[in-house]
């Protein structure tokens, strides 16, 4: 399969290639992104923290093919001194889901146009465009990679209102220009979340390395960047063991 390693000081630090499973011809499916890192090197989730880029990924030159919102698994915290990052180190398969418009050819056959940046005593951009042809993908390799896609499916954050973690209350403090906000969710065991990681909020910086886990809750703090920011919602995954589940808080008060 197409693929692309990062180079430093004439070493790789990572390798990109992109995974083909199940194609059912005139259907859309699900482009895996793989990416190996060498050791202590690492990348990052969609919201990276205190520092870092995501990994981005968009089809060109599609030929009717065109890509939807890539999907990132369920990352790692990482404390580096003062700083908090979500990301990945050792591997990691981003979903691309590849959809199917009027017009386009029989055979999937376009580009992939990635950027991501890999970490480790320093930071490294990394950028590359990869062509993708589903005929150069014979019926055995297919196989193999749809387990591989399958597994990482299965690593994706799942909804939370089926852990009835939709069932929230809140409570926000206005001190000092910063905002509290206490999250209790109404029906799970004490102790049942372990953490949370949450996805940019627009407007306001998040106080990552005080994200408060109590036996009942969550407390996050904000700070707004501007007098008309509006905190109008709180996303992110709530953290149970290993498995992340995504919430969507309401704050339409604030």
């Amino acid at each position: 399969m197409p693929s692309y390693s990062q180079m430093y000081k004439g070493k790789p630090v990572s390798h990109v290639s992109l995974i083909a499973g199940n194609i059912l011809p005139g259907k859309g499916f699900t482009l895996g992104i793989k990416m190996d890192l060498e050791p202590e090197w690492h990348a990052y989730w969609k919201n990276p923290g205190d520092a870092g880029l995501p990994m981005t990924a968009e089809v060109t030159d599609g030929h009717g093919y065109i890509s939807g919102e890539l999907r990132y698994p369920t990352p790692h915290k990482y404390k580096t001194g003062d700083e908090v990052l979500f990301g990945y180190d050792s591997d990691v398969v981003f979903l691309l889901p590849i959809k199917i418009t009027t017009g386009a050819g029989s055979v999937p056959q376009f580009k992939v146009k990635l950027t991501w940046l890999a970490c480790k005593e320093v930071c490294l951009p990394g950028e590359a465009s990869l062509e993708f042809n589903a005929d150069s993908v014979s019926t055995i390799q297919r196989k193999e990679n749809q387990k591989l896609l399958d597994r990482w499916t299965a690593r994706l954050p799942q909804p939370g209102e089926g852990f009835n973690l939709d069932k929230i209350g809140t409570t926000v403090t206005d001190k000092n220009g910063k905002l509290s906000v206490f999250m209790k969710f109404l029906e799970m065991a004490p102790g049942t979340i372990t953490d949370f990681f949450p996805e940019v909020i627009e407007g306001f910086v998040t106080d990552y390395a005080n994200i408060l886990i109590g036996e009942t809750g969550i407390t996050l703090t904000f700070t707004p960047e501007s007098k008309e920011s509006k905190l109008s919602a709180i996303k992110g995954l709530v953290i149970i063991g290993s498995r992340g589940y995504e919430v969507n808080i309401p704050m339409s008060k604030y």
